[in-house]
């Protein structure tokens, strides 16, 4: 089986000249779009969403965050405000969680106090009286 001669292909003789192709290196943030991006990070929570609406690659801010320290402060900290609100959500929606579930393991129990199922002792309680 004869194999094509490939030693005239661009690829190869560059290979063989010591050519190698380099990476693109990725381009270095400006200031705005360090500023915009730290912006849609605290907003959105989420590197790619923020990359997304900012328009610059993943590789090029974890790049920058990981050779400008002061970048990476200000990334850690907008996603310390990001979570710790959605924490704070969290534990509130807990609280009234727990509230609700309070109420209704009372209602349930006064309704099985007047042999009443816990539907119909809520429509009662929530219900005007009648003139």
């Amino acid at each position: 089986m004869n194999c094509p001669d490939t030693s005239d292909s661009p690829g190869t003789a560059a290979a063989a000249a010591g050519e190698v192709k380099k990476k693109k290196r990725n381009k270095k943030l400006t200031p705005r779009e360090k500023t915009l991006f730290i912006k849609a990070l605290r907003e959105l929570g989420s590197v790619i969403e923020a990359c997304a609406v900012t328009g610059v690659k993943r590789a090029t801010v974890y790049y920058a965050k990981n050779h400008d320290p002061s970048f990476g402060k200000r990334w850690d900290e907008a996603l310390k405000d990001t979570y710790g609100e959605m924490l704070s959500e969290a534990v509130m929606n807990e609280m009234i969680l727990n509230a609700a579930m309070k109420n209704a393991t009372l209602m349930n129990a006064t309704a099985n106090s007047k042999n009443q199922s816990p539907v119909m002792n809520t429509i009662m309680m929530n219900t005007a009286p009648v003139k």
